[in-house]
């Protein structure tokens, strides 16, 4: 094989490391892809902890009388009554599903140590840095 062969080739092994780790990084944060939470669903404990802890941190700052749920990583009547509560409060469909416009405004509102937010002092929302991003299906 050649020199000019060999750079060549190393060359694009090199570019296909670069692409493969790129897509790889952007991917680990996915959070578009996070599943819903809720009945019927796959609940991953990490994501339901996440929205337990959120909705709690949620209703104990913003002075809601709204009973906060357990916070043990497992989906049941409680959580699915918090997350209608935290919808009604946000003005969205109460349907006791965790989806992208409810995981929105989780992101936002909720604990800035598992979200990134600093709300209600910034407009906008969560980071994708942020444990809770990972496991919170979100729009971002």
């Amino acid at each position: 094989m050649s020199f000019k062969s060999r750079i060549v080739k190393g060359g694009m092994v090199v570019a296909m490391a670069g692409t493969a780790l790129m897509g790889f990084t952007t991917a680990a944060n996915a959070s578009p892809s996070a599943g819903y939470i809720g009945a019927g669903y796959t609940n991953n404990p990490h994501g339901v902890w996440c929205a337990q802890h959120n909705i709690s941190y949620w209703f104990h700052t913003s002075g809601s009388d709204h009973h906060q749920p357990a916070e043990d990583g497992s989906f049941g009547p409680e959580t699915k009554q918090a997350i209608k509560n935290f919808q009604e409060e946000m003005g969205l469909p109460q349907d006791g599903v965790l989806g992208p416009q409810t995981g929105n405004a989780l992101m936002a509102h909720g604990d800035p140590a598992y979200t990134g937010s600093d709300m209600p002092y910034r407009a906008g929302g969560g980071t994708s840095t942020s444990y809770c991003y990972t496991y919170l299906p979100t729009t971002w």
